[in-house]
């Protein structure tokens, strides 16, 4: 196990560590390989999961364009792979899982992300989804 005491999660009655449920990820899902993501849990005891979305300019087929990764296909297959890991690693059900705009996830200043306020993340998030 690693990670620090004050970010371990408590489901029913055990423990788990964001930091090891995103190593698996990492592993099982290519797709976060080098993606900046966090698992945390918030005061309901909720398990969230958001990917900073990456914008790339083209695709693997040459064609021009932008490739987002809040588009719904790439969405949806973080979603169901994120959710699928995680149930089948640890038998933990993922409330949430979100892409969210890049440079979003709070930061260190060694720029390690801060879980703490994450939740108020996903308040901003729901205000600035309502606002479009």
């Amino acid at each position: 196990m690693t990670g620090r005491i004050k970010d371990m999660m408590i489901v029913r009655g055990k423990n788990y560590f964001p930091n090891d449920i995103e190593k698996s990820l990492r592993r099982d899902l290519p797709i976060l390989r080098g993606r900046r993501f966090v698992v945390f849990q918030n005061t309901e005891d909720l398990i969230y999961c958001f990917v900073e979305e990456v914008i790339e300019i083209g695709d693997s087929t040459g064609v021009s364009g932008l490739v987002r990764d809040s588009d719904d296909e790439v969405g949806s297959m973080l979603r169901s792979g994120i959710a699928r890991s995680v149930a089948q690693r640890y038998g933990l059900y993922v409330a949430d899982m979100r892409v969210v705009p890049a440079g979003s996830l709070p930061t260190t200043v060694s720029g390690k992300i801060v879980r703490t306020g994450l939740e108020d993340l996903i308040s901003r998030l729901d205000v600035g989804e309502n606002d479009e």
